[in-house]
């Protein structure tokens, strides 16, 4: 890899875990004090648990300055956006959750992790720490990918099978957020809607309303970054007003949109992408 290069590949979870797991992934790169890897993280409606492995990275945000990132992190659901920025060559190993694993992984509320980066040692102890040594030993990202499929594996045992239509809510604005209603969701989980929006929080870490507009967003930049044509995207997903949409995605990218897709290569995972500005 040359200077400020790059190499991200995703690694899909076992079958039994993919209903809390969408994906593993991977990035590696180079950098220096001269030539520094520079990254915007934008908001996302999901959480990710990720591995540090080689390198140490700082992370700025506009409402708390600026911390070092070492071994690993818990990043929560977040509507905010932030920047990391390495001199050194790293190593990131990320296991990309579906909100309501938080629950079930650490026992706690998924809205007690919103915008909130915590260490894996705090939330889970020993074992915690006992995976965290695990991964930065491991060879190659297969090996640490089977690593943390048999850590879920042994703490996603006791799941909540009467929250499951929730869960499902919560998938599907995911997956289709153009095509979701906070009251048809209400509904179908056979909940008013006070008791699905007060349940929906417990499980996702935002309101139905703002987690689908994060949902919505996300969808938009994974097909902005496939090229596809910026208004026809924004259309497609909802954004029938062109201000709107502007509002949206400058609040959770710090970009405008037509910045966004100037700076962005084609089929690039933002992920592997550096900062512009």
């Amino acid at each position: 890899m040359g200077p400020n290069r790059t190499e991200y590949h995703t690694i899909a979870p076992p079958e039994h875990l993919a209903g809390f797991v969408q994906f593993y992934w991977v990035l590696e790169g180079k950098a220096s004090a001269r030539c520094p890897f520079v990254h915007r993280v934008l908001a996302d409606c999901c959480p990710e648990l990720i591995f540090y492995y080689k390198g140490n990275f700082r992370r700025y945000t506009e409402t708390s300055g600026s911390e070092e990132v070492l071994a690993s992190r818990i990043f929560g659901q977040t509507q905010q956006f932030s920047t990391f920025v390495t001199k050194t060559d790293f190593g990131l190993f990320g296991i990309y959750l579906y909100p309501h694993a938080i629950s079930q992984l650490f026992a706690l509320p998924a809205s007690e992790l919103s915008d909130q980066m915590t260490d894996l040692k705090t939330l889970l102890g020993k074992s915690g720490e006992i995976l965290e040594e695990k991964m930065m030993l491991a060879p190659n990202g297969i090996r640490r990918a089977q690593l943390v499929s048999r850590f879920l594996e042994i703490h996603l045992k006791n799941i909540q099978a009467h929250y499951s239509k929730i869960f499902h809510s919560i998938k599907n604005i995911i997956s289709s957020p153009q095509q979701c209603s906070i009251s048809s969701l209400a509904e179908q989980c056979f909940l008013s809607r006070r008791q699905f929006e007060r349940k929906f929080r417990e499980f996702s870490g935002f309101s139905p309303r703002l987690f689908l507009n994060i949902a919505r967003f996300n969808a938009v930049v994974r097909e902005i970054s496939g090229a596809g044509p910026l208004a026809q995207t924004a259309y497609r997903y909802g954004y029938y007003d062109q201000a709107h949409f502007t509002h949206d995605f400058r609040r959770f990218s710090g970009y405008t949109p037509k910045e966004f897709v100037q700076h962005t290569p084609n089929n690039t995972n933002y992920r592997a992408t550096t900062e512009f500005r």
